[in-house]
């Protein structure tokens, strides 16, 4: 009989594990998913985390593309908010939000800001929250 109890008190403990987790990320909007942090991110084609972590600053655009591909956007480094004011340059997205079609999660935020020269000269990687 205890041992019955035992598994009826696990089996009703997931489901109710299961719907708080569920209504808290609807109350909480917008949270990071610590069980799937990359839920609500979309990647460019030739994105992987291990050839991000390969560009090097000061790798020319040629290089880049070569590596991972051309980024879903850009735009103007400054006054991009807490991009260095002082780069003429361009942020280059590689990824972007929207990946989860049922809520709206934080995404995982990768990025590279390329000089009007056309070299790398920061790379960053963020959650974003918007």
């Amino acid at each position: 009989m205890r041992q019955l109890m035992k598994v009826l008190s696990i089996m009703l403990s997931v489901p109710i594990l299961f719907v708080t987790g569920f209504f808290a990320t609807l109350i909480l909007g917008e949270g990071y998913n610590i069980f799937f942090p990359d839920i609500d991110t979309r990647y460019t084609l030739q994105f992987t985390q291990k050839r991000f972590d390969s560009i090097q600053i000061g790798m020319d655009t040629a290089t880049v593309f070569n590596i991972i591909g051309k980024p879903f956007g850009h735009n103007d480094a400054r006054g991009s908010g807490w991009y260095d004011p002082y780069v003429k340059g361009y942020v280059w997205h590689y990824t972007g939000d929207g990946a989860c079609k049922c809520f709206d999660f934080a995404w995982l935020e990768k990025y590279l800001i390329v000089d009007t020269n056309g070299k790398v000269v920061q790379k960053g990687e963020t959650i974003a929250y918007d």
